[in-house]
């Protein structure tokens, strides 16, 4: 960085080293957030001890988590796009949030030059706060996940990866689906809901959607008989 630009920032050289670590710190806390996502879903030490087990018909999502998750996911997206029109940049196709994270860590100093960073910084670095917090959270009684929780599960963007990684945890819907199975009911035609170079993301509500429709021929066989 040099003196003239530093001389624009709207960041110290402190927080601006902060942001910068917290941001690469993002690939390890999405890799554990989707594990924490994957369990069953668990209220907060002495909240609920009456809180019942899930019935086996919905998926255990661990919806605070997934939540954390798309807050984070929204605040560096959305500053992507302002520092991107602030700045004259091409605005990236990057909607996840690995990717999102990536860009503004390359543009650190584009962001700390844009107005507004000087607060932004920080409702970033609390939202990862907040996804550490949930990732290293203790569990204890279970909680049912109603059809509105389920509703706000089935609109998580996920990458073919990440459906296999859930799937193991969704019981009986998400028996089955891995990533071939995801690329199969692409085929099919499931629509992704971005692309980001080779990758593409699904909402997790219509791959579950795809999968039941699409039945495996096992499954198909048995029902003739």
């Amino acid at each position: 960085m040099t003196e003239t630009e530093a001389d624009h920032l709207f960041l110290s050289r402190s927080e601006l080293r902060t942001l910068i670590e917290a941001l690469r710190t993002i690939p390890a806390i999405v890799r554990d957030l989707a594990v924490t996502i994957a369990r069953e879903s668990r209220t907060r030490p002495g909240l609920d001890e009456t809180a019942r087990v899930a019935p086996k018909s919905m998926p255990p999502i661990d919806l605070e988590a997934w939540q954390a998750g798309e807050d984070l996911r929204n605040v560096i997206t959305s500053w992507v796009r302002l520092v991107c029109e602030t700045r004259g940049l091409e605005v990236p196709a990057v909607n996840d949030l690995l990717g999102a994270a990536k860009w503004l860590d390359h543009q650190a100093i584009p962001f700390a030059m844009t107005e507004g960073s000087d607060s932004a910084w920080w409702d970033i670095t609390a939202a990862i706060d907040e996804c550490r917090r949930l990732i290293d959270l203790p569990t204890t009684a279970d909680v049912v996940i109603d059809q509105d929780r389920l509703r706000r599960a089935n609109n998580s963007v996920l990458t073919a990866y990440e459906v296999e990684k859930v799937a193991g945890k969704l019981g009986d819907l998400g028996k089955g689906l891995n990533r071939d199975r995801v690329r199969y009911l692409a085929k099919k035609g499931l629509k992704s809901c971005g692309v980001d170079g080779d990758t593409s993301f699904y909402r997790l509500g219509d791959v579950l959607a795809a999968h039941q429709k699409h039945g495996r021929r096992g499954e198909r066989k048995a029902d003739a008989q």
